[in-house]
Parts: C-alpha cells; sequence; structure tokens
C-alpha cells in the first residue's frame, strides 16, 4: 500500500512542479486547485485505508504553509520518531481564493506560492518517510456549520468568564457594544486585549492593532471588511480563531492522533474545549508536549535532532505531572540538553 502512497505523492508534485514552471494568472490557481482535488478524490480510499492501520503512529500538522525541508518545525517530528499527516494547503487555501471580493488576491497568491515552493523543497523528506497530504474537508466538510457553531458558543463563553459578563449569545454581546470604538472597548473591558492573540500577536500591540494584523496574515481585504464595527470585527476574530482550533481537534478525533501545533494562539485556544473522552484528553496532553518540544528544539540544526527511544515515556511523564505549557518547557529542556 506504501508504494500506492509514493505513486500519488509523486503525481502531486509533478502537478505542482509544472505549474511554478508558468507565469500564472487567477483563473490558471482556480485550474490548480481542481487538479489537486481531483487527484485526492482518486487516492482517497487508498489514503484513508493507509492511515487507519497506522494511525496510532502519526501526527496531525495543519501548518502546511509554513511547513518547509529547512524549518525547525521538523524538529519534534524527527525526535518523536512518528509519522505526519499534513493538511494540503492549496486546497486549504482554496476558500479565500474563491472569496475573491472579500480576499487580497495579491495576498492569497504570496501564500499559495509560498506552499508550492515549501512542498517542493520538502519533496525528498516525504518520499523518504511516510508523509501524506490530506484534504481536511474530507473529514469535515459534512460538520462545517456545526465547527460555526461551536465556535460562536465557545466565543460567548470565553468573553463571560474572562470579562466577568454574563451572555447568552455573541449577538447580544455585539448589540450592546455595536456603537464602540476600539479605544472605547479597551476602556469598557480592560482585559479584552489580553484575551485576543492572532498569529502575530505581540504583547505591546493594541487591539485594533492585533485585529488588523490578523487579517493580513489571513489575506482579508481589510477595505471590504470597513463597514464593520468594532465589535463585530473582535467577534468575528475570535469566531475564525475557535474555529480553527475546533476543526483541528475535530480532525485529530476522526483521525485519531494528536496534532503537532507551533502557533501560540492555536495551542491556547485548543485548551478552552471540554475534552469528549479520555482518549481525546491524552492525545490533547501529547499535542501540548508536542508544542512545548518545538519551543526546545526550534533554535537546533535539525541534522542534530535525532529519534529519541524514550518520547512514549516522556510524554506520559509529562501528562501526568504538569498542566502548563512553561511546566512542560522547562522539563523537557532538562531532558533534551
Amino acid at each position: 500500500m506504501i508504494e500506492n502512497i509514493i505513486a500519488y505523492q509523486r503525481e502531486y508534485f509533478e502537478i505542482i512542479n509544472e505549474f511554478k514552471k508558468n507565469e500564472n494568472t487567477y483563473d490558471d490557481y482556480l485550474l490548480l486547485l481542481d487538479k489537486i482535488e481531483l487527484l485526492l478524490k482518486r487516492n482517497k480510499k487508498t489514503i484513508t485505508n493507509f492511515l487507519k492501520l497506522n494511525n496510532s503512529d502519526y501526527l496531525y500538522y495543519g501548518g502546511a504553509t509554513y511547513f518547509d525541508n529547512y524549518s525547525m518545525e521538523i524538529n519534534p517530528v524527527t525526535f518523536s520518531g512518528k509519522k505526519i499527516i499534513i493538511s494540503e494547503p492549496l486546497l486549504k487555501l482554496s476558500p479565500f481564493l474563491e472569496l475573491n471580493d472579500f480576499f487580497d488576491f495579491d495576498r492569497i497568491k504570496e501564500i499559495l506560492d509560498n506552499s508550492i515552493d515549501n512542498t517542493l523543497k520538502l519533496k525528498d523528506k516525504m518520499l523518504d518517510a511516510t508523509i501524506i497530504y490530506i484534504n481536511p474537508n474530507d473529514y469535515i466538510l459534512e460538520i462545517k456549520e456545526d465547527i460555526y457553531k461551536t465556535a460562536r458558543d465557545i466565543t460567548i463563553q470565553y468573553i463571560n468568564e474572562n470579562l466577568e459578563t454574563d451572555y447568552n449569545d455573541v449577538d447580544d454581546f455585539v448589540h450592546d457594544n455595536n456603537g464602540l470604538s476600539f479605544k472605547e472597548l479597551d476602556e469598557k473591558y480592560p482585559k479584552l486585549n489580553n484575551i485576543l492573540f492572532t498569529v502575530d500577536s505581540t504583547l505591546k500591540m493594541s487591539l485594533k492593532e492585533k485585529i488588523i494584523q490578523g487579517y493580513i496574515d489571513c489575506g482579508i481585504d481589510k477595505e471590504k471588511i470597513k463597514d464593520m464595527s468594532a465589535i463585530e470585527q473582535v467577534i468575528f476574530t475570535f469566531i475564525g480563531l475557535f474555529g480553527q482550533a475546533f476543526e483541528l481537534k475535530t480532525i485529530s478525533i476522526i483521525l485519531k492522533c494528536p496534532l503537532y501545533i507551533t502557533r501560540p494562539n492555536v495551542i491556547m485556544y485548543l485548551n478552552c474545549f471540554i475534552y469528549v473522552d479520555n482518549d481525546d484528553k491524552e492525545r490533547i496532553s501529547e499535542s501540548n508536549v508536542l508544542f512545548a518540544l518545538y519551543q526546545v528544539l526550534k533554535s537546533k540544526n535539525p541534522e542534530q535532532i535525532k529519534y529519541c527511544g524514550d518520547y512514549k515515556k516522556i510524554v506520559e511523564s509529562l501528562s501526568k505531572k504538569y498542566n502548563s505549557i512553561d511546566d512542560y518547557v522547562n522539563e523537557l529542556k532538562k531532558i533534551v540538553d
């Protein structure tokens, strides 16, 4: 079966490599996505059957846009000795490309091109190891509405808990604050800025700066949302962040493997969800260990990172002793160094 996986991956590389040779228009990008979607559909049964046989040995990584052969993000994968399932980055970005009235095409094109470059750089490693690209929509498309609803629900719970409010729905919260500017929101809710984190947030950023930076990261054309009030933009951002985290959690449950996450804001929001069962708890715990492992290993040369035969024992030990990421990081520094 592994031969079929390798053949599928080779064809995947051929498609994107051929695309890379040309100057491409907006329609060319749409055609590329169609080709990749057809390829994945033809190989879906092979991929699914293979993962069913091996899922306990895998990690799921949803950040394929950033993953490349020279990235330090490969270090925890090497250290753990596990194989990796990668969210196919081009189809993952297809909704942003198709909604061209809402998103900035030049920015989305830049992200797509980076994804292609990174994938081609990873080619040899993907074929040597068992690294499989999947389309996450194959697993969550039918429950997209449920994910959105859950993201709304957890958003208002998160706001109530941290801002000491008592709203039943995000719409009520928006209604009561719809006329306020970002500055006025900061004054009314001093903790609000401290509980919102986007990919590139810093502690020095204002609430408005975080929101705008989030738009830039996602390729959203801020001109398209200029008519949204400040509080609508805050809620829009929160729902997006929680929706992303819940999508990852859902895929983890379906594939029965832990998540490999390297973005601090994603791991933070992921930990806001309750556990479905003890298996889910163990997977999220290992996801936290992997995040901490990345913090420890990201400054090291990938060639110096060797498989640790005690990885499973390390995960079990840390999960039993500690709860916070900082504790994981401090303990892992002792082990790795």
